[in-house]
C-alpha cells in the first residue's frame, strides 16, 4: 500500500515476549527524507535573551529562541546562530541573521 502522499511504508517485525512469546508486533514506519540543494529557508525568530534556559521552541508565528546570553556585543546573536544550527542539523556557517541584528525580532536564513 502506498501512503496518500506517495511514501512507501517500511515494516519492521519484532517479538513481543511480554504478552505471548510467539506473537510478532508489526510496526509500519513512513520514512520521510527531505533533501534541499541550494535552497534557502527564512525563519522568523524571536529571541529571549538573558533567559534561565537555552532552548528552541516552535511557535505559531515562527521560532522562539531562549538563551542565557545577554544582548551585549553580539553574544545573544552568536548563541542564536549556534542553537539554530544545532536545531536544524546544519553547520553554523549555513545560518545567517538577515535582518534584526539589534532587535529581538529577527529574520534568519538557513542554507
Amino acid at each position: 500500500m502506498v501512503h496518500p502522499i506517495g511514501l512507501e511504508p517500511t515494516t519492521f517485525c519484532s517479538e513481543d515476549r511480554r504478552s505471548n512469546p510467539t506473537e510478532l508486533r508489526v510496526l509500519t514506519v513512513y520514512i520521510i527524507t527531505l533533501f534541499c540543494y541550494n535552497e534557502k529557508m527564512k525563519v522568523s525568530v524571536t529571541v529571549k535573551a538573558g533567559s534561565s534556559q537555552n532552548k528552541v521552541v516552535e511557535a505559531d508565528d515562527g521560532i522562539i529562541v531562549y538563551t542565557s546570553k545577554r544582548a551585549h556585543d553580539g553574544e545573544a546573536n552568536t548563541a542564536v546562530i549556534k542553537m539554530l544550527a544545532e536545531y536544524y542539523h546544519v553547520s553554523k556557517s549555513r545560518v545567517a541573521i538577515v535582518s534584526g541584528e539589534k532587535s529581538k525580532h529577527k529574520i534568519v536564513e538557513i542554507r
